[in-house]
């Protein structure tokens, strides 16, 4: 009756692993083609299953009732769900339920809000002007246009744990502050693009485990190259976290720069999407 492997039932052993790594570099770096590839994709659902957890065996069925004397309390199991697939449904299942479940059972990350960017600079000119926040170097990477504007840097969090799908044990990978619900990493994953330099890596905190090697979300990438700063950049659409659209509405586009320690954020012109419309 099963279509696929069950999720935990073969842990996938070393060889495996860097399948899983290699067939995730087809699928999410730059130069993706693993859609052209039938069997791939299939190898690539397989692996991610098995990646996947064990389910949590069902709750022990309640003792029979017994006689009780005056004043006995029933007692009640208290059923714990799997907090890893919590984090693993897709954005579009809002189920308030479960999400409550899974604070049980994972200790929450501590969400920082990022510093102003008046904190660094008080605007992209002036930042290139006065060398105040990032280099002017890494700056210019933003600044191929009018209306662009800085509104944080991100500093290194120094008590950042990695996701199991970065690999944390294969490579060097730092995170930053978040970014209204956003998490910010860089690493050196070759998986993650070309070269050898780091890359920028940005993804929703929801679609995260830190408990599975599995990822299921969308991962936003940018690597530097030479002199040019790892960056990558996403217009802000429905599905991103809530916080972020309530600061930078749908259609706003965001650039985030690696700078050594550091991370600018800039902002563009929000475009607006019109019902109906060609759009040109």
């Amino acid at each position: 009756m099963e279509d696929g492997p069950r999720r935990g039932t073969a842990p996938l052993d070393a060889g495996e692993a860097e399948e899983l790594r290699s067939l995730r570099r087809r699928a999410f770096s730059p130069d993706a083609d693993i859609h052209l590839d039938a069997a791939a994709s299939a190898r690539l659902d397989e692996l991610e299953a098995r990646a996947l957890p064990s389910p949590p065996p069902p709750p022990p069925a309640p003792p029979p009732a017994s006689p009780a004397g005056p004043g006995a309390a029933a007692r009640h199991t208290s059923a714990t769900g799997a907090a890893t697939d919590i984090l693993l449904i897709p954005a579009d299942e809002d189920d308030a339920d479960s999400a409550a479940t899974a604070g049980d059972d994972v200790e929450p990350r501590r969400v920082r809000r990022p510093r102003p960017a008046a904190t660094w600079a008080a605007s992209l000119v002036g930042a290139l002007v006065i060398g105040a926040g990032i280099t002017a170097g890494v700056m210019g990477a933003a600044a191929d246009g009018g209306g662009i504007r800085q509104v944080a840097t991100l500093n290194v969090d120094e008590e950042f744990q990695a996701p199991m799908f970065m690999d944390p044990e294969a490579s060097s990978v730092r995170g930053f502050e978040d970014f209204y619900g956003m998490v910010v990493m860089a690493s050196d994953q070759k998986w993650l693009g070309p070269g050898s330099d780091e890359c920028l890596v940005i993804t929703a905190g929801g679609d995260i485990s830190y408990q599975s090697q599995a990822f299921q979300g969308r991962l936003f990438v940018g690597c530097g190259a030479g002199e040019f700063p790892a960056s990558a950049q996403f217009t802000v659409s429905p599905g991103l976290p809530r916080d972020l659209i309530a600061a930078f509405p749908v259609g706003t586009p965001l650039q985030f720069v690696l700078d050594g320690s550091r991370v600018g954020v800039f902002v563009g012109q929000e475009t607006t999407v019109e019902a109906g419309g060609a759009g040109g």
